[in-house]
């Protein structure tokens, strides 16, 4: 199965089932709130993801879909303290802020492959 994201992501499709909770974006980037049903058991399955032009991905895991709702600023780019609350597992950075690699649950097919935490280019 697979997901199209129409938000966030620019619109990418992801080899996984993905629900998409919430959005916003806009000035270079986007903030999702992501639930990947079938993530891999070594993963995360909630995840906050941030997209910012000139400074590439990062996303917040954690524990389950309620931490996940309480995690969720009500006006950015307070994101940064998502760190801070209460069921946040870590925070990931992209690796290379010039051409960031894409998280691993944007993965689109069985072409790509996952390394770590990034779709390996």
């Amino acid at each position: 199965m697979s997901t199209d994201l129409a938000h966030g992501g620019y619109g990418l499709t992801t080899r996984f089932n993905v629900t998409q909770h919430k959005y916003v974006g806009g000035e270079g980037g986007y903030c999702e709130m992501l639930e990947i049903h079938d993530a891999p058991e070594h993963k995360a399955a909630f995840v906050i993801c941030q997209y910012r032009r000139g400074i590439g991905y990062r996303f917040w895991e954690y524990v389950s879909l309620d931490t996940l709702n309480a995690a969720w600023p009500d006006t950015f780019p307070i994101i940064e303290r998502l760190v801070h609350r209460r069921g946040c597992i870590r925070l990931v950075d992209s690796p290379t802020e010039i051409q960031p690699n894409r998280p691993w649950f944007y993965v689109e097919d069985s072409s790509e492959r996952i390394e770590g935490d990034f779709i390996e280019k």
